[in-house]
């Protein structure tokens, strides 16, 4: 982990596994990314009591966002992540069109950010750290991930081991460079709201969504009924983005 941006102090934390030194540190990893519009009152509805309202954008839509990882070098070792995340602002903050400009800021100035609704990982040192440091919704699963020159395929299995809870895959052409977009996460902790700031780095690519649909399983797992609530079952994406060399830091959440 030679890299300059790699190159920060880190802090001792505990967690009921033993020690995490934080900022966690992400030196290697694929990421793919699929963005869909969804309606702006199924999403209020998911945001209920949590101090966020959605990012608004013209036409009352809000944004999801579908995050595949596959973190092949960190600081608390390999594994895989998935999260939905609806794009949001805490409440009463501006959140008219102009607002989404946020979302291109650097994530220290600024007030947008994603509520994660669900954050599957593949290991279980990443489940119990990022529900007990930072109070993520993760749970454990496996994470299959293929990001080929042409075409993606990722999937959310079920704990249980039946069906996949969820599918992406499709065809797709990678056609414009873009920004590695820094990360605000909103969460909540021992009763407090915690923001999280997640520096990223790495060359993205973007493309329209081309063939890829996401595909929810007929079961009744959280993720999938939090999906399946803002009617993205069967849904294109408006944009779908990658990055082959994805770095990253995740930093300690700070109260709000």
């Amino acid at each position: 982990m030679g890299d300059d941006f790699l190159g920060v102090e880190t802090l001792e934390a505990r967690t009921s596994m033993g020690p995490v030194r934080v900022p966690i540190l992400y030196a290697d990893g694929t990421a793919l990314l699929a963005f869909f519009w969804v309606d702006a009152v199924r999403a209020r509805r998911l945001l209920e009591g949590s101090g966020l309202e959605p990012l608004r954008f013209p036409g009352r839509r809000a944004l999801l966002a579908l995050g595949f990882y596959d973190y092949r070098d960190t600081t608390i070792g390999p594994y895989h992540e998935v999260g939905s995340a609806l794009a949001v602002v805490p409440t009463g903050a501006p959140s008219s069109g102009i607002a989404v400009m946020g979302l291109l800021r650097a994530g220290r100035r600024r007030s947008a950010g994603y509520r994660i609704l669900d954050l599957p990982v593949s290991t279980p040192l990443a489940d119990v750290g990022g529900r007990e440091l930072w109070g993520l919704p993760k749970f454990l699963t496996q994470l299959p991930l293929r990001v080929g020159t042409s075409s993606v395929d990722g999937q959310v299995l079920d704990p249980t081991g039946a069906a996949p809870l969820l599918t992406l895959s499709g065809e797709v052409g990678w056609r414009w460079p873009g920004p590695a977009l820094d990360l605000v996460l909103y969460s909540e902790l021992r009763g407090r709201t915690l923001r999280t700031v997640v520096d990223v780095r790495g060359p993205f690519r973007f493309s329209s969504g081309g063939t890829v649909r996401l595909a929810l399983g007929s079961g009744h797992h959280r993720m999938t009924e939090n999906l399946r609530a803002l009617g993205v079952d069967g849904a294109r994406p408006i944009a779908v983005g990658c990055c082959l060399r994805y770095l990253a830091r995740l930093h300690a959440g700070e109260p709000t």
